[in-house]
């Protein structure tokens, strides 16, 4: 199943970074997750377009000890033109890449979105930012593959104690590449469907998906697009599920996953515009935010344990911040566009996000 590394590899920075506003090119394959059902306004729209990008330095720190990563962030594109708001989606977990992304983020410089010859803010922007170290690596070290084994094992044999512990001490190790950092997080998402965390499964999964393909195995990679779609779907995260199907599509059209979710499909946009509220389980993380993308226009909050703060409302063509009030309802506009939530709060706390039925 592994390829072991063999030799070192140059210490030469590769950033690769997408976004359906930057890279037209690169929007099937590196589109995140946001319902697919086209908005009226997009004839209307002419989206934001990069004139100057400014490259992330690699963090020394990083480069001493051979470390590769990737950063995806979410960000404003003023009418000016400028970025603002820049906001960690997620990592591989290295904090220094995270601070390099952001800050090279914010020097970027946009032609801003117009709608109608008149600029707007474009709201909903999504990159993600690779520091790799030379020419892309698809093998691991000797050390990773014994340790990754032995914790495998343990998984399977259910002593998950033992297992929790090791793991807490593996993810303290630095991984050297993309391919080591697949299958730690597949790893991880193992670990946490075997004690029934399924919250903390998916929140993995969905850290392998975006460049899984390039290295995990065929079958391993979709089983984990189906399993990441099972467990969405269980929680009511249904553009999540939409995103999903289409990364599954894009990968293998003829596989047998398409064949055992493409009658959910259906169920689902019906799901979607149906008369029922969508309850989301949700939890704010160590970054002290949860986000979502959303697949109506109404939304609340319910069964609040702890302090929330606010909610950040990204959509394509309008950005809020609205303080948490109990009893609160947000109904958005159709001319926002697509949105996605970040609501921000302290670590830990838990939560129900309720989509608000279309017909209620």
């Amino acid at each position: 199943m592994f390829k072991i590394l063999s030799k070192s590899c140059l210490l030469v920075l590769v950033l690769f970074f997408y976004s359906k506003q930057i890279i037209a090119s690169s929007e099937s394959e590196k589109q995140l997750p946001c319902q697919s059902i086209k908005s009226n306004l997009d004839n209307e729209v002419t989206k934001a377009k990069s004139i100057k990008r400014i490259t992330a330095k690699y963090p020394v720190s990083a480069a001493r000890k051979g470390q590769e990563g990737w950063v995806r962030l979410s960000f404003v594109v003023k009418e000016d033109g400028s970025v603002s708001l820049p906001i960690i989606e997620d990592s591989s977990g290295i904090k220094s890449f995270e601070k390099a992304a952001k800050r090279a983020v914010k020097a970027w410089k946009f032609d801003p979105a117009t709608r109608n010859g008149k600029t707007i803010e474009q709201c909903q922007n999504s990159v993600q930012l690779d520091f790799k170290m030379g020419k892309t690596t698809d093998a691991a070290s000797r050390r990773f593959v014994s340790k990754y084994r032995e914790i495998l094992q343990l998984i399977n044999n259910k002593e998950l104690t033992k297992a929790k512990g090791d793991l807490d001490k593996f993810e303290n190790k630095p991984r050297l590449n993309f391919y080591e950092d697949q299958f730690f997080f597949r790893l991880k998402a193992r670990y946490f469907r075997a004690i029934g965390d399924q919250r903390q499964e998916l929140i993995n999964l969905k850290k392998l998906i975006p460049a899984g393909k390039d290295y995990l195995p065929k079958d391993a990679y979709i089983y984990s697009l189906v399993r990441a779609f099972q467990l969405a779907l269980s929680n009511n995260e249904l553009s999540s599920t939409l995103y999903f199907f289409d990364k599954l599509q894009q990968f293998d059209v003829k596989s047998e996953g398409i064949t055992t979710l493409s009658p959910y499909i259906e169920q689902i946009n019906t799901l979607i515009n149906s008369s029922e509220h969508l309850y989301i389980s949700a939890q704010i993380n160590e970054r002290e935010h949860w986000n979502h993308y959303l697949a109506r226009k109404s939304f609340t909050f319910s069964n609040i344990e702890g302090k929330l703060n606010s909610v950040d409302i990204r959509c394509d063509n309008h950005f809020s911040t609205y303080a948490l009030e109990k009893e609160q309802q947000w109904h958005i506009p159709a001319s926002w566009g697509k949105c996605q939530l970040f609501v921000k709060g302290e670590q830990g706390v838990k939560f129900n996000l309720v989509e608000i039925a279309n017909k209620a």
